[in-house]
């Protein structure tokens, strides 16, 4: 054992030191800001913060003895090591949450658009790349004074070594060492993402238990007898509006949403209103299919043959049009125009109706522009394309409100002219939101179709602004990761009211075919209208997180799939998800909620089967 040390040590760097001190920097940051759960200085925890430096030495190891031969492959090896350590570091810092191979995956085919550059750059903590700098200065100054790496080059001259330093790491990959750098915590969630299932769901592959003739679920509105003309349909779906935002002032007084506020007073309104997850592809995927997002992969790109019915196809039979116009580019963004160009939805997007010199002032966002112009921009295609009597459904999907929100330039920045914190910012981009969807429904009122027409608002997923310490989409999974407004405004149809059951964007599409009394064909439709009343589970899905649940009000469970740990808040008396009363709730309660976590984990094998919908 002393000679197999001895031969080690001949074999290592003394920059293993320095790697090792830049692990315990990023371990204190995690432990001051509790990122990953903290760490306890009792005998557990200080058994955890050494353990994890195994993965850190074996990597070291595994590059250096793989790379010996080769002096130059092994600098550039280290400098490797250095840079991803840094940039999974950052991305750890400001998200709160370790970058994992589901986010890779999931998002890798949007990579290159500039829009995706800038928010990737913004969700990396600056202040890393320091650190990053630093030691790699202190490993080329070792390397040119002493040579500290390539002097130990070509002392390796069997498999072993090499061997036994990735057999060392790989165990620590596929076992419970824990692995808290984020080189590491990344290529484990690899295994994990692969290899390990946390749920068994009896599912017998070929059937279809979606599949159902049940109109029930569409069939609570009384259509009003005095409308003998089919409305139009217009639903905006806003990029990033969160429910809080509503009704709130600034320090000043004024209001961020005036429009919306003064909207709601002549509205039917659901405060109780969720996304059932945090992206807009999975948003979309809830809105137009009313299916439960998937909890690893986007349906648009990796099931893009997934046969299903989506809202188009029924609003067709019903005699509707269906056109998605969309404020950006799509050009293969998440697939989203040949995704549902496919499911019978026209697709458009707003750029060649755009009016350079007119609306330039609004064209600060290279994915499309500012809403005040996109929703004016929408109604000359609206023109264009009203020839006959065809009622439309028409979606409109926004996106000048995308993070990161400092975006906004100084002429449009009408709230907080030098904003100060993330809250201004996301006040100022907002409030260009309210203005938008106020200018929509000038437009509407000018061609008489303000009183019939029917107008719904939502938005495709939220933005959590620090009320638990998070600002990022990719970890949260408490009210403010979730929370988004409905308003839906018919005047000739429906009086204004709130409806305080709780409800989700699965139930916008069912809500949709019970207002216009539409025929509904054999489905696999997973929502219900919002006029059943019914208190039914509403699903909300983290994938990235790995945080599922469940909202049977007033109840909301949360099943965490890494730690298998089970949390319940009481949403009336807890608004805030301060206190976890899962030891006070019915084994009743536990039983029926396991039953909702099966069924999340069934319809993934539904989408992986493609066993949906078979017409």
């Amino acid at each position: 054992m002393v000679s197999f040390f001895s031969r080690l040590k001949s074999l290592t760097s003394p920059y293993l030191y320095w790697l090792l001190l830049l692990h315990f920097i990023y371990l204190y940051n995690i432990h001051v800001t509790e990122s990953m759960g903290g760490f306890y200085f009792n005998f557990k925890g200080i058994s955890l913060i050494l353990a994890s430096f195994i993965p850190v030495i074996s990597l070291f190891y595994s590059i250096n003895f793989c790379l010996n031969r080769y002096p130059k492959g092994v600098i550039l090896g280290n400098i490797s090591l250095l840079f991803f350590y840094g940039l999974l570091a950052g991305y750890h810092f400001h998200a709160r949450t370790q970058f994992i191979w589901d986010m890779f995956i999931d998002n890798v085919g949007n990579a290159l658009y500039l829009e995706s550059v800038i928010y990737m750059w913004n969700s990396i903590d600056k202040e890393v790349f320091v650190y990053f700098l630093v030691f790699v200065g202190i490993f080329i100054f070792m390397q040119w004074r002493y040579r500290s790496i390539t002097r130990f080059c070509g002392k390796i001259t069997t498999a072993w070594p090499p061997l036994i330093a990735l057999g060392v790491y790989s165990l620590c990959l596929v076992t419970t060492i824990p692995t808290y750098d984020p080189v590491s915590g990344f290529l484990k969630s690899m295994v994990v993402y692969y290899f390990k299932s946390s749920v068994s769901v009896n599912y017998e592959p070929g059937t279809y238990p979606l599949l159902t003739t049940d109109q029930s679920r569409f069939d609570y509105f009384n259509f009003p007898k005095s409308i003998s003309k089919k409305p139009n349909i217009f639903l905006i779906v806003v990029e990033s509006l969160n429910q809080s935002i509503i009704n709130k002032n600034t320090d000043k007084g004024e209001e961020i949403t005036p429009f919306l506020n003064k909207l709601s007073k002549s509205s039917l309104v659901v405060p109780q209103f969720y996304a059932n997850s945090i992206q807009s592809a999975r948003g979309h995927v809830s809105i137009f299919l009313s299916l439960m997002p998937s909890i690893a992969n986007k349906i648009t790109t990796q099931f893009s043959d997934l046969t299903v019915l989506s809202t188009a196809d029924v609003m067709k039979k019903n005699g509707y049009k269906s056109v998605l116009f969309h404020a950006y580019k799509l050009d293969g963004f998440d697939n989203t125009e040949v995704f549902f160009r496919d499911r019978g939805f026209q697709m458009e997007t707003v750029g060649s109706y755009i009016k350079q010199e007119e609306d330039a002032p609004y064209l600060w966002r290279s994915w499309g522009p500012e809403d005040n112009v996109f929703f004016k921009r929408f109604f000359d295609f609206f023109d264009r394309n009203q020839s006959d009597n065809t009622p439309g459904f028409y979606s409109l999907i926004t996106v000048a409100s995308h993070f990161p929100f400092s975006s906004v330039p100084e002429h449009r920045r009408l709230l907080f002219k030098n904003p100060s914190s993330i809250h201004e910012e996301y006040a100022n981009s907002l409030h260009l939101v309210d203005r938008g969807i106020a200018v929509f429904f000038d437009e509407l009122k000018k061609r008489n179709l303000d009183q019939s027409s029917i107008v719904i608002i939502t938005s495709d997923h939220t933005i959590p602004m620090g009320e638990h310490g998070i600002y990022h989409q990719e970890v949260g999974y408490f009210e403010e990761s979730f929370r988004i407004p409905l308003y839906i405004h018919w005047p000739e149809g429906i009086k204004p009211q709130v409806i305080e059951e709780p409800y989700s964007q699965m139930d916008i599409t069912p809500t949709i075919f019970d207002l216009i009394d539409a025929e509904v064909p054999q489905h696999a439709f997973m929502g219900r209208s919002i006029f059943s009343k019914n208190i039914s589970p509403v699903y909300l899905i983290q994938p990235y997180g790995k945080h599922f649940s469940v909202i049977k009000w007033p109840y909301k469970f949360i099943w965490h799939e890494r730690s298998r740990d089970l949390t319940v808040y009481d949403l009336v008396n807890d608004p805030k998800e301060t206190k976890n009363i899962v030891a006070g709730i019915s084994e009743e309660d536990i039983n029926s909620f396991k039953q909702d976590l099966t069924s999340i984990y069934r319809n993934q094998l539904l989408y992986t089967h493609n066993t949906v919908y078979k017409p």
